[in-house]
């Protein structure tokens, strides 16, 4: 007798676990899906958009260097830059250029969201790029401060900009 009378509390307990954590995923979408925008430019649109942002950074030395394409080299990481207190950032920026497909994808991401991946190393697959995992983490870029991130371009004209705000 006594134990269905705990059948309705735990089926209920059961259906809000379900319900917030479908609210908290729906939520996580939304917000990811608003901060993603891709346009459609000619090809001097595109690089005009990259040396219109990189104009406010010039002289910055890019914190995570990639190696060229058709290397075998590891990407280098300035860690003598990471230096600050971490809470600095508010804002990652990432542009992606397709000239291929005359494709500019623009990606505003609140650093929070980074910083729910733990300290994790991240992995970086954009496009045509190939995958390459990276030994930096959230905290290091929070660390190194507002400023460029990454600048780099393929010999095929793809270009990927991450910088921080």
């Amino acid at each position: 007798m006594a134990a269905r009378k705990w059948i309705p509390i735990v089926v209920g307990i059961v259906i809000f676990v379900m319900v917030v954590g479908v609210g908290l995923v729906g939520g996580l979408i939304y917000v990811v899906s608003r901060q993603v925008k891709v346009e459609t430019l000619s090809a001097s649109g595109g690089e005009q958009e990259f040396e219109r942002c990189l104009a406010s950074m010039a002289g910055q030395k890019p914190f995570i260097e990639l190696p060229a394409d058709n290397s075998d080299g590891e990407a280098v990481v300035h860690r003598e830059m990471a230096t600050r207190d971490t809470g600095s950032i508010s804002t990652l920026h990432l542009r992606v250029w397709v000239p291929r497909e005359k494709r500019l994808i623009h990606v505003d991401l609140p650093f929070w969201m980074m910083r729910l991946t733990g300290n994790k190393s991240i992995t970086l697959n954009a496009g045509s790029f190939r995958q390459l995992t990276l030994s930096v983490t959230p905290e290091e870029i929070d660390r190194r401060g507002p400023g460029l991130i990454l600048d780099h371009k393929s010999p095929h004209g793809e270009r990927l900009l991450v910088w921080t705000e």
